[in-house]
Formats: C-alpha cells, sequence, structure tokens
C-alpha cells in the first residue's frame, strides 16, 4: 500500500495502523520523494515502544516492531 507521507505525524499514525494488521513485525511505509525524515523524527520513531530498529531509504522508511499479539478468532 502507497500513500503519501508528509509528515512525522502520518508516519507515527501508519506505523500504528499498519502494526495491528502485521504480524511479522516489518512495516514499510513509501514517503514522498520530497519528504525526507529528519534525524529527530527517526530517533523520535524508534524511542517508541516496541520499536526495535528504523531505517530510511529513499521513498521508504522501514521499520521493525515488536510484534503485536494477533489472535485470529474463527466461528
Amino acid at each position: 500500500m502507497t500513500i503519501k507521507i508528509t509528515s512525522s505525524q502520518q508516519v507515527l499514525a501508519e506505523i500504528e495502523k499498519q502494526r495491528g494488521q502485521n504480524p511479522t513485525g516489518m512495516i514499510f511505509i513509501n514517503v514522498s520523494p520530497d519528504y525526507k525524515p529528519g534525524d529527530d523524527l527517526l530517533n523520535q520513531i524508534q524511542s517508541q515502544p516496541g520499536i526495535n530498529h528504523v531505517q530510511y531509504r529513499p521513498n521508504l522508511l522501514y521499520i521493525e516492531v515488536t510484534p503485536t499479539d494477533t489472535t485470529i478468532v474463527t466461528g
């Protein structure tokens, strides 16, 4: 899924959104080519509980998180 990220608030919101949908613990966020997160944002993300690693590549943020406890109930 590609969304156009232009602010740190969007990044943090997208992490939370994907975290609940992604039991693997790997989150990829496509960012706008003209948006480059600063070190302060990367440090802010890294300091969040459950965030293990943050890496920025052009147009992409890669974030490793501790997977949330997801239980699938079928019935």
